[in-house]
């Protein structure tokens, strides 16, 4: 596959999950509010740097793999596999430093106000929940990478996109706006990693 096809594969998973986000804000606005999704936005924010903790093991494995592509299936197994225990380990240790620090942030720290803030404690665990699907993810991502996957990659990140903001649109409509409602929908989606774990299976081929 040449570079020319690689680029604009990777161009078009990029300015999708874009253009789902461009339309969705307005709908989560509409049926959220202002201040359940700036307490929305806020939570994903700090998550996010929480993500530090990947280290870079998502690109490393990626690199190492792509060196091993004509190595034997063992070497390749064997990178992987400990790039997921590492990452795995990362990810619940922060989650544990989130669990032990998530109260305050919510409390003093993100000045939630205080209608809003029995909501997003709530929902704290599901928060939580994120961190090791997320570094987990990098790595899944990166070994699909090693292997010039990038046609599969970029159609699970568009799926995963479209899921990720509409599915916690869809219960937030239908159910209820309540932050406790739509951010466990949100994490039970980021859950359905068996489709990446499966797809790496291509990696051996």
């Amino acid at each position: 596959m040449s570079v020319r096809r690689h680029t604009l594969i990777n161009l078009i998973g990029a300015i999708i999950p874009i253009c789902v986000t461009l339309i969705t804000v307005p709908l989560y606005l509409i049926a959220l509010g202002e201040v359940r999704y700036g307490v929305l936005a806020l939570v994903w924010l700090v998550l996010g740097y929480f993500s530090f903790m990947d280290l870079g093991l998502g690109k490393a494995t990626s690199n190492h793999i792509a060196k091993l592509h004509d190595a034997s299936e063992k070497k390749r197994g064997d990178i992987f596999w400990t790039s997921i225990a590492v990452n795995s380990t990362s990810g619940i240790l922060a989650a544990l430093i989130l669990w032990g620090i998530g109260s305050y942030l919510l409390k003093s720290v993100l000045k939630i106000p205080e209608g809003f803030r029995e909501e997003a404690l709530a929902a704290l665990p599901w928060m939580i929940a994120t961190l090791p699907l997320a570094l987990l993810t990098s790595v899944l991502n990166g070994a699909l990478e090693g292997r010039r996957k990038f046609f599969l990659i970029n159609g699970l990140q568009i799926f995963g996109t479209v899921a990720f903001q509409g599915v916690p649109l869809f219960f937030a409509y239908m159910y209820s706006p309540s932050l406790s409602i739509v951010i466990p929908a949100a994490v039970l989606k980021l859950k359905k990693t068996d489709s990446k774990i499966s797809c790496c299976s291509l990696l051996w081929r």
